[in-house]
């Protein structure tokens, strides 16, 4: 019998041991600002050269050029082999793993392959469709992408048909079975056949970090709706595993801070104007995993929602997620009405990166979300502001911090402290 292991589960087992705590048990580390640095245990060296990023959880020998993640630091250090080094780090964090046959697992990582090459051919046939289509790359103009970005993010296009992207892979020898399990066919109601999913949209391919294309988002170029319109759950994407725009920003290797924001092309608008450091959640509300996924890449977290309603629950919801994971995220805060594709082509690269001066600490916005919600001109929705707000610093443990911002909220709505 051998292991089964998915790669939800290589995930849950990478994020489940922290880098720092494993590597402290083969040798001595010690703390240089955000990092900790040691004797390398891969090369002779007298002067400490192996370092450890706690934030990003990877590590890195200046003096040998060994580095990775903590899987492969225990593939190295115990000469074991990938699925060998999960287990044991499994087995360290209390993460049971399934027992299958060989033949079952080869099985199903056959199947995702096969899914795997059904999306890279999707996408290499959106792409195709894009650079022919005048009406989606002037819909790209419009909205001030240009053919660089688009190339960057894979961008593409899907057209009008209702069985194109179908009748192509079908031609290329594809299962219709597979394809629909990609995601990318409906079956007809009542009827024998299938049509396309994304029609007359503009298709941003989503890739995981191992440059694998695992699904698709696709926004309309007229005024029909759904607006956007996800890939559904397969069997190699899961929504609140991964993030739009991870393999582009896991290329820089010295990011100090990442920005959260809500949609495609929040990210790509940004990217266009010089801000590489954004990464959006995709069609679903932000989870647990996705920030442990933005602990590893940024030592500054920052959120950058829509600065409507909905955006502002949205960012206390994500906010809340980040506090437990242990994250001090603070909020970009936009001027009212707009988001952040808005407000970076109205106002540039220079004014957006203003707003990390202002940017709101977790009780700041808290206080700055309730002020939202009510009319503080009327005497009972000022009512209303001051007990939730209360309710809200009840839960502050400093009590030094208590007293500041009763002050603050003292002063902006004239109730005595």
């Amino acid at each position: 019998m051998s292991y089964y292991i998915d790669d939800d589960t290589i995930e849950r087992v990478r994020s489940s041991n922290n880098i720092v705590d494993i590597v402290s048990e083969y040798l001595t580390l010690k703390r240089t600002g955000s990092n900790y640095v040691g004797i390398c245990p891969f090369h002779s060296e007298k002067t400490p050269s192996f370092t450890v990023s706690d934030t990003k959880q990877f590590y890195h020998c200046f003096g040998c050029g060994e580095g990775g993640d903590v899987i492969s630091f225990i593939m190295k250090k115990e000469n074991l082999s990938f699925p060998e080094a999960v287990k044991f780090l499994a087995d360290k964090a209390g993460i049971p793993l399934k027992e299958k046959e060989f033949k079952k697992n080869k099985e199903l990582e056959n199947k995702k392959a096969k899914l795997y090459e059904i999306n890279r051919e999707a996408a290499r046939y959106f792409y195709k469709n894009l650079k022919a289509n005048n009406q989606a790359l002037f819909y790209l103009k419009q909205r001030a992408i240009d053919k660089r970005t688009a190339t960057v993010f894979g961008l593409g296009f899907a057209d009008r048909s209702w069985d194109s992207l179908y009748s192509y892979l079908t031609r290329k020898g594809y299962k219709e079975a597979d394809i629909e399990k990609a995601g990318l066919i409906i079956k007809k109601k009542g009827k024998d056949g299938y049509y396309d999913r994304f029609r007359n949209r503009i298709i941003f391919p989503i890739i995981d970090t191992r440059g694998r294309v695992i699904a698709f988002g696709g926004r309309v170029i007229d005024s029909s709706n759904p607006k956007y319109l996800n890939s559904p759950e397969t069997p190699v994407f899961s929504k609140g595993n991964n993030l739009f725009g991870l393999n582009i920003l896991r290329k820089h290797s010295n990011i100090k801070k990442v920005v959260l924001v809500e949609g495609y092309m929040d990210v790509i608008s940004l990217y266009s104007r010089g801000i590489d450091y954004t990464l959006a959640s995709l069609g679903t509300a932000f989870t647990e995993q996705q920030a442990k996924y933005l602990k590893r890449y940024g030592d500054e977290v920052y959120l950058c929602y829509d600065s409507d309603v909905a955006g502002l629950k949205a960012t206390d919801k994500a906010l809340e997620i980040l506090k437990k994971e242990g994250i001090n995220a603070k909020v970009l805060p936009l001027p009212s009405g707009k988001d952040p594709d808005d407000f970076i082509k109205e106002e540039g690269k220079e004014k957006f990166e203003q707003l990390f001066d202002s940017s709101l600490s977790y009780i700041d916005f808290k206080i700055y979300f309730y002020k939202k919600q009510y009319n503080l001109n009327n005497l009972d929705e000022k009512i209303k502001f001051t007990k939730n707000v209360a309710k809200f610093l009840k839960r502050i443990k400093s009590p030094i911090e208590i007293d500041v911002y009763l002050d603050k909220i003292s002063q902006e709505t004239n109730i005595s402290k």
